[in-house]
C-alpha cells in the first residue's frame, strides 16, 4: 500500500517535516504529505516532550498520510498529560 501510494506521489518519500512551537506546551506539526505513522510519531514525541515541561502537551499534525488508527479525511491531534509520581492520596 504504502510501495504504491509512493510511485504514485500521494505521499512524500523525503518530507521536510516541521514543527512549530505554539506555546510551551502547544506544537504544530507540518507532514509534507510524509507516511502517517512517521508524522504520528513525531507529534506524539513532541506532546510527550511539551507534557514533560508544562504537565500538558497538545500537538496537531496537518498533511500527513493515513497513519492506520485514524481516518485520513480527519486532523490528526494528540494531547498527552504527565501524570505526578507517587505517592498517591488514598482515595
Amino acid at each position: 500500500m504504502y510501495c504504491d501510494r509512493i510511485k504514485k506521489k500521494l505521499i512524500n518519500s523525503n518530507p521536510k517535516i516541521k514543527i512549530k512551537k505554539i506555546s510551551n506546551s502547544i506544537s504544530h506539526v507540518d507532514a509534507d504529505n510524509s507516511i502517517g505513522f512517521i508524522a504520528a510519531d513525531i507529534g506524539i514525541k513532541q506532546a510527550i516532550k511539551n507534557a514533560k515541561k508544562t504537565g500538558i502537551g497538545l500537538v496537531a499534525v496537518k498533511r500527513s498520510g493515513r497513519d492506520g488508527h485514524h481516518r485520513p479525511d480527519r486532523s490528526n491531534c494528540w494531547s498527552v498529560r504527565n501524570q505526578p509520581q507517587g505517592p498517591y492520596p488514598a482515595e
